[in-house]
């Protein structure tokens, strides 16, 4: 049988503030949210719409784009599934993966010179998808962190003791004062998240 593919995008609510955050790749546990600092709790929310994807795999046309929403009661969120082979995430044209083999972690290079990963998926997702041999264009599960920017109490003038784990309220350690961390200093320590499409390869 030749190799399936499915391009995936997919959103989760943040219960707090209700922004919509992008999941673009294996990521399970828990996410935070870039706009309020929440801790947003992950169920199915990759293998579901992989399983989905791959149910309805023969009864939907190439290159349409088929939307659908997950109702569980601890696992709210929306979905896009396509039949499509993977594509830059840059110039969207279609990337060489014909020669890709299973269990590859590096790079594809896409002739408008965008470098698109490709991994193996984790094995808690071929426990629930024993199917899925490799990723595309996915985000890793782990980012490296940035140095805090430095930012002072406008009460007391005490610096504030930044990091990416901080709420967007925050109390400073001297004054004791609540403080609307601002949006240039958030921003640098939770960047918008975009939503990119990635791709998955069942065999």
């Amino acid at each position: 049988m030749s190799p399936r593919y499915v391009g995936l995008e997919i959103r989760i609510e943040c219960e707090q503030c209700w922004q919509s955050l992008p999941i673009n790749g294996p990521v399970r546990g828990s996410i935070r949210c870039a706009f309020c600092g929440e801790t947003v709790a992950l169920a199915d929310h990759v293998v579901g719409p992989m399983k989905h994807a791959l149910k309805w795999y023969d009864e939907v046309r190439r290159d349409v784009e088929e939307r659908s929403v997950s109702l569980k009661q601890d696992a709210y969120y929306r979905f896009m599934y396509v039949k499509q082979e993977p594509r830059c995430v840059d110039c969207a044209q279609p990337l060489p993966v014909s020669d890709v083999e299973p269990g590859t972690d590096g790079e594809i290079l896409c002739s408008c010179g965008a470098a698109c990963r490709t991994a193996p998926p984790p094995d808690w997702v071929t426990a629930e998808v024993p199917s899925a041999s490799q990723l595309f264009c996915c985000e890793p599960e782990a980012v490296a962190s940035t140095p805090p920017p430095a930012c002072s109490c406008p009460k007391c003038g005490g610096p504030l003791a930044l990091d990416t784990e901080i709420r967007r309220i925050h109390r400073c350690s001297y004054c004791q004062t609540r403080i609307f961390i601002p949006e240039d200093v958030w921003t640098k320590l939770h960047p918008t998240p975009k939503l990119r499409r990635w791709f998955v390869r069942f065999d």
